[in-house]
């Protein structure tokens, strides 16, 4: 089952029934001035087949990750999130999440949509020098994120009231956020390594990429480089190198006419036979399956379309 929203200029794809709760809190708060702001506040407990897509956003959106594991992709650049991390997805940028299908999330979200000089929440990034930051590791944000969540989902309050205190407590979480920012922020000449690591991973994708090869780009040992990156984002340094090809194939095998022969050699795996083994292992059927599926969800959708 597929599901796709436009809201403005901002392409929601959710795949699958994509939580088993989701529960809402909404208010459109209204100034005294014409300014307006539109929050959505939402606790999602993710079934297996939990998947997003956000394409060309016209909104933030702070995600805070209880429990579970999965993988999260903002802007091209590939997160493992850890229980207690909170990300700041930001407006105008592509993210794409999925949850693992044997340990499901739990997360608390909150979605600030506005545009021109009604945009509240990019102007608050900005004056806290957020604007470039993703992940905050460890975040302790969960109570502040729970109080937004109760002030909007409380129907007593009045707007005046419900206004006040809904923006006392997202200044509070910024506040929070970006003090644990500035605490986590390259703390170690390892957390800067790790990031090194990451960048030449993601610049030198296409190319037969190993573990060694990254280390020496670092100047480290492959042992050390390796027990570096797992610390600093929680997944071992060859998996996120493969994570990084697998992810990048599919969408290719899902957007381009490429065989499946020539993807193989462009993200240098050895042979297609064992770029096939491995995607299948990964995404549970063929690169051939696998684009027929594709295939055939986008096709229903333009017959959708087109009745």
């Amino acid at each position: 089952m597929s599901k796709i929203f436009n809201v403005g200029k901002t392409k929601i794809k959710f795949e699958g029934e994509w939580s088993k709760e989701t529960v809402f809190g909404i208010r459109n708060t209204i100034a005294a001035s014409p300014r307006q702001f539109a929050f959505l506040v939402g606790h999602t407990v993710c079934v297996p087949e939990y998947y997003c897509h956000f394409i060309s956003t016209s909104h933030n959106c702070l995600m805070y990750f209880c429990k579970g594991s999965g993988w999260l992709r903002h802007n091209g650049v590939l997160y493992h999130p850890q229980e207690g991390d909170l990300f700041i997805l930001h407006k105008d940028s592509e993210w794409e999440y999925a949850t693992d299908k044997d340990d499901p999330w739990e997360l608390y979200w909150l979605n600030s949509e506005a545009t021109g000089e009604n945009d509240f929440m990019t102007p608050l990034l900005h004056y806290y020098s957020l604007q470039d930051t993703v992940r905050i590791k460890d975040s302790n944000a969960l109570p502040l994120i729970k109080r937004c969540f109760d002030v909007l989902a409380e129907k007593k309050a009045s707007q005046q009231t419900s206004q006040a205190s809904f923006f006392s407590a997202m200044f509070q979480l910024v506040e929070h956020i970006k003090s644990t920012s500035l605490a986590c922020q390259y703390h170690s000449v390892q957390e800067k390594d790790a990031f090194r690591m990451r960048e030449y991973i993601n610049a030198n994708i296409e190319s037969s990429l190993t573990v060694d090869e990254v280390a020496r780009a670092i100047f480290r040992s492959t042992r050390s480089a390796s027990a570096i990156f797992k610390a600093c984002y929680g997944i071992p340094l060859k998996k996120y190198i493969l994570d990084t090809k697998l992810a990048i194939a599919a969408e290719w095998l899902a957007t381009t006419a490429r065989s499946v022969s020539e993807i193989a050699a462009m993200l240098s795996f050895c042979d297609v036979y064992h770029f096939s083994k491995i995607f299948s292992s990964r995404y549970g059927k063929t690169p051939l399956r696998y684009r027929q599926q594709k295939q055939n969800k986008k096709t229903k959708k333009e017959q959708q379309l087109i009745c």
